[in-house]
């Protein structure tokens, strides 16, 4: 009797050791989620028609991506595709960008890139210029007005977020947007930015103070008032959208599509 209790509790151990073994011999498939949006929707305070982008990736890299608005005159679509060329490194050699649907001729437009020995200026064909520190970040955007006031720069704390961004644009408009306190979340719209170099950065200062922090701010000042960001997560955690607000008023809204 006591031999037949030992061999059920034998059967049973290795009943259990098999099963255990069978779970540990059968992986979790885990499936990547991407983090590169495919679409983005940009709406503006007191806007009708808000803009919307579309990107093309092959892997991690941009190759295309269109800009759609409606033209108020004419009441169609105003669509802006911006086509990448990429030399040996991988860095932007070219940008074509093709126009419909404005209140004049259709056509397209080609700009070239020319860089420094060091890598960290780089030039267009209209003699805008952008620098870059040692870390990729962008210090400064001349626009090549040929005037010394058109400029933007920017600076960086000890953990390389931006910390300061200054806007000049002519005499009759100086702007300082100042960023004091930091999420932990990654920025989409600086992903975007630095895939293409920042080479196509809109001409504003709010959008602009956003694309170039590689995580989301909690706020700016910009010099009078606090603006506060806030964003939104989808089911699979990704950024699906991010706020800017002042005194409960929607500034601008970024919504992300995957």
């Amino acid at each position: 009797m006591q031999l037949f209790k030992q061999n059920i509790v034998l059967f049973i151990l290795l009943l259990i050791s098999g099963a255990c073994q069978f779970q540990e011999a059968t992986p979790i498939d885990v499936i990547p989620v991407s983090r590169l949006p495919k679409t983005l929707l940009v709406e503006s305070y007191n806007q009708k028609n808000p803009t919307t982008y579309a990107y093309t990736w092959q892997a991690e890299t941009l190759t295309s991506f269109s800009e759609t608005t409606l033209n108020t005159t004419t009441n169609k679509d105003f669509v802006l595709t911006y086509d990448i060329t990429r030399n040996s490194n991988s860095l932007v050699q070219s940008i074509k960008y093709s126009y419909k649907g404005a209140n004049y001729a259709d056509g397209s437009q080609i700009w070239n890139y020319t860089y420094s020995t060091d890598g960290l200026q780089i030039r267009n064909s209209g003699n805008n210029t952008w620098t870059y520190n040692s870390a990729g970040n962008l210090l400064s955007l001349d626009y090549g007005t040929g005037t010394t006031n058109n400029l933007l720069s920017l600076q960086y704390n000890n953990a390389n977020l931006l910390s300061k961004l200054l806007w000049k644009e002519g005499s009759y408009l100086d702007k300082t947007n100042i960023l004091g306190e930091y999420t932990t979340v990654e920025n989409p719209l600086h992903i975007l930015a630095k895939k293409t170099q920042f080479l196509n950065m809109p001409y504003n200062d709010a959008v602009m103070t956003l694309a170039c922090s590689a995580v989301i701010p909690k706020s700016y000042n910009n010099g009078a008032i606090d603006n506060f960001v806030t964003y939104d997560l989808d089911a699979q955690n990704r950024i699906n959208s991010i706020t800017i607000k002042n005194n409960g008023i929607v500034l601008k809204k970024f919504i992300f599509g995957y």
